[in-house]
């Protein structure tokens, strides 16, 4: 963690770690709608898009009909994390998150989300927005969809 001045206030900063990224090896997407994720227990995937589009959604899903969605709110300028069809959601773990967003002058909406069999973890606004959520698959996320043009990068962390 590290703290950080905007032009107004001071923040927490919170990224993954270094040791995390150091797993990277990029994964080309297919080209489309629909991509499809590496079949690694554990990927980081890079979404950007500009904020003028509005509300933007990105969905992780599998061959089960589960899915996690992840919504970009323009009107309250937050992120989402919905687990409410995520898997195995008994026991209060199918709800959705909010996290607000800081910086509210900012063009670009850029978030790093990390997947792997039980935990997705959402980076924003170079760590000044973060959400964790436990998450319950029956079988491991194969799919992605994105529903407005934005850029989407993909990395398998695999141990070197």
């Amino acid at each position: 963690m590290t703290l950080v001045e905007t032009d107004n206030d001071f923040f927490l900063s919170n990224l993954p770690s270094e040791d995390i990224l150091a797993l990277r090896t990029q994964y080309v997407l297919d080209v489309g709608q629909v991509k499809s994720l590496p079949q690694s227990s554990a990927y980081e995937v890079i979404w950007k898009f500009d904020k003028s589009i509005g509300n933007n959604t990105i969905t992780f899903a599998n061959n089960a009909d589960e899915k996690l969605v992840i919504n970009y709110v323009a009107e309250g300028n937050a992120i989402e994390i919905d687990r409410t069809q995520s898997g195995w959601i008994d026991k209060g773990f199918g709800q959705i998150a909010v996290a607000p967003l800081k910086l509210i002058d900012e063009s670009e909406i850029a978030l790093s989300i990390i997947i792997d069999r039980s935990t997705a973890e959402i980076f924003c606004e170079n760590g000044l927005s973060t959400l964790t959520s436990n998450i319950f698959p029956s079988m491991p996320y194969s799919k992605l969809m994105v529903k407005s043009n934005c850029t989407v990068k993909c990395f398998e962390l695999k141990a070197q």
